[in-house]
């Protein structure tokens, strides 16, 4: 009997020994090739990087496809509709534009094109003419291809002083007539004034 012991127990003892020769320690294989080894460990931190980057992605799209999906919350309507309510309110109740801009912005225009009908005079040593119309809210440079405009704001020429009829500029740029030129009733109404000089044929605001 103890001989069949001592004989199983060598066996084992052979088995062990076989099984120990053939797994090798992982701490063997690392000396073995130490530069292989951790080539392997960085490509496979790389490929664990990838898909937890990967998988990130993933999930942020998912969240974003979840979101258009949602749309506005009722709180977001409900503040965008009181945010334009009241931006009309403000609009409806109070316009910005006096009739006292509107015709600061016709003089400015109705300068302009007084002095562009001067220089063309000059340069073109022709005369230019420029013709308003009183109680009109046109007027016309019927010398150039017969265009008119007309002024902003519904502003109106309402009166003039010192002008007989259009104004001719001639080829040194001397007005035939000078005077004031009153828009929505003049300077004292509200409106603007303009007063154009004889000789220099200077236009300006007063």
């Amino acid at each position: 009997m103890t001989g069949m012991f001592c004989i199983h127990g060598i066996r084992e003892a052979s088995a062990s020994k076989q099984g120990a020769e053939k797994i090798e320690p992982v701490s063997s294989r690392v000396s073995k090739d130490p530069l292989l080894s951790m080539d392997e460990i960085a490509k496979s931190r790389i490929r664990k990087r990838g898909k937890n980057s990967e998988k990130r992605m993933k999930e942020r799209m998912a969240y974003a496809a979840r979101r258009r999906e949602r749309g506005f919350t009722s709180i977001e309507l409900v503040i965008v509709i009181v945010v334009l309510s009241l931006l009309s309110a403000s609009i409806i109740i109070k316009n910005p534009f006096t009739i006292k801009d509107y015709s600061s912005i016709a003089a400015d225009q109705l300068i302009a094109d007084i002095q562009y009908v001067q220089m063309r005079a000059m340069g073109m040593r022709i005369s230019q003419t420029i013709q308003l119309r009183v109680d009109g809210g046109d007027y016309g440079i019927y010398t150039v291809a017969g265009a008119r405009k007309t002024l902003p704001g519904n502003v109106k020429v309402t009166g003039t002083s010192g002008f007989a009829g259009p104004i001719t500029f001639n080829s040194i740029g001397e007005p035939n007539y000078y005077g004031t030129i009153d828009l929505s009733g003049g300077k004292t109404a509200g409106g603007q004034t303009i007063r154009v000089y004889a000789s220099t044929g200077k236009t300006v605001i007063e």
